[in-house]
């Protein structure tokens, strides 16, 4: 009989483990919301900053005779088109998913009641594992989209300040000659 209890407190021991680690997954994915909200924000107010004012620096450069003027509208067009694919994938980062939860309590309760506490115990620590073996790959697929939008963020705000410097050194030389 001790040999059982001992099992019986192992295995609530290795219950509440398995649920703790199940339990860390679902607050990464709320930590994952929230940057991904932030991207979004970010983003959200670069694109108005480039779009916005893409009439007046269109306007300027169209207005110079310089010979950087085709350098300069693409670079600025490829930092908008870059901000625009991190958009997408911020928001792709977001899309709803399906992720595996701990059963309803009625079923559990009935469980209880026909098979008994250990063999109850036992299967939600396997269906624990599967849960969290099913939500690591949907986890993995959000932080791979949230790491391509930052990527392009990357290289969209290289290439505006990129844009920026050749822009402001072209009319530097253009008022010196």
């Amino acid at each position: 009989m001790e040999n059982s209890e001992n099992y019986l407190e192992t295995d609530k021991l290795i219950l509440e483990y398995v649920k703790d680690v199940f339990n860390e997954g679902l607050d990464y994915i709320k930590r994952h919301n929230s940057k991904s909200n932030q991207i979004i924000i970010v983003l959200g107010i670069l694109l108005g900053f480039l779009i916005g004012s893409s009439n007046s620096i269109m306007d300027v450069l169209l207005k110079e005779s310089c010979n950087s003027f085709i350098i300069l509208i693409a670079l600025f067009l490829l930092s908008i088109i870059l901000v625009f694919i991190s958009f997408f994938f911020a928001l792709k980062s977001l899309d709803m998913r399906s992720y595996r939860y701990p059963g309803d309590p009625r079923e559990i309760y009935e469980k209880l009641r026909v098979v008994g506490f250990q063999k109850v115990i036992d299967s939600f620590i396997s269906y624990y594992v599967e849960a969290f073996e099913e939500n690591q790959k949907v986890i993995e697929q959000r932080a791979r989209e949230l790491r391509w939008s930052i990527r392009f963020l990357k290289f969209g705000s290289v290439f505006f300040f990129t844009f920026l410097l050749c822009f402001l050194v072209s009319k530097i030389c253009f008022h010196f000659h």
